[in-house]
Formats: C-alpha cells, structure tokens, sequence
C-alpha cells in the first residue's frame, strides 16, 4: 500500500506506522550496552525510490526515534496533514523543505530546524529540483 494508505491504517488503528515494519527487537537493553546502527543496516520503509524513511534508532522500544527522511525532486510526505502525540524536532540535511504547520508554510533550508507541537496538524514536502534529507526526532516513538 501507498505511504497514505498506510498512515490512514495506523490512524484508525491507533498504532505507530512503525508498527506494520518492526522487526526484531533488541534483547536485555537492560544493560545500556551502546548500540551502533550503521547506515547500511537502518531499518527501512522505502516509500518508492523518490521518498524513504531509515530507523536511525535500533528499534522502537525507546524513549525516542531518530528518522532519516529522503525526499527526492518534488517528492511530498503524506498529501493529508496528521498529528500524533509528544515531540517533534526536525533537522534539514541537504536540500530545500517546506513544512506546514496548522496551514501555515515554513521554507527550510540545510541546516535548518523546526519544532513543533506535533498534536496540530503537519506535513513535510520537497518543493524544488534537488533531493533533499531531514532527520527528525520524535519522543515518543510514534512512527
């Protein structure tokens, strides 16, 4: 299913969309051992080949979430604006990013940071001819 599909799944479920990709969970974290995830390893959620999300995190069983987000030329994240609980802060790597916030448009550019209030409806899209990658936070693990 499309990436919109599959946010409308989790939104009437009531469940993260990381939910429908999680594969095994790390054993005994118990012991706060360091956990490398190498970028080749990220578990992935390949949209299409023009927008990717890569779980910086090793899994979702944490107070937090780090997302790796590809957007290709023009590429735009879920048409329809969602909200989810805690806190959302987003870094622009590379690239131009628009963000909308409660119907209003913010333009990012690399380097770039956003927070917002992630119970008010938002959206993310790659407006411009070049790819574009935003790493997002989010606590807790809602993806």
């Amino acid at each position: 299913p499309s990436l919109d599909v599959l946010w409308a799944i989790a939104r009437a479920l009531d469940v993260p969309i990381g939910t429908f990709f999680q594969g095994e969970m790390i054993d005994d974290l118990a012991e706060k051992a360091p956990v490398v995830v190498r970028a080749g390893q990220r578990k992935k959620l390949g949209v299409n080949s023009t927008l990717t999300y890569e779980l910086m995190s090793p899994d979702l069983q944490h107070q937090i979430e780090f997302i790796w987000v590809e957007f290709g030329p023009g590429v735009e994240g879920p048409l329809a604006p969602f909200i989810h609980t805690g806190e959302e802060q987003m870094v622009v790597i590379q690239g131009e990013m628009h963000f909308w916030v409660d119907g209003a448009e913010y333009i990012l550019q690399a380097g770039d940071c956003i927070t917002i209030d992630p119970s008010r409806p938002h959206r993310a899209a790659n407006r411009s001819d070049s790819s574009a990658i935003v790493i997002a936070a989010i606590t807790p693990p809602s993806f």
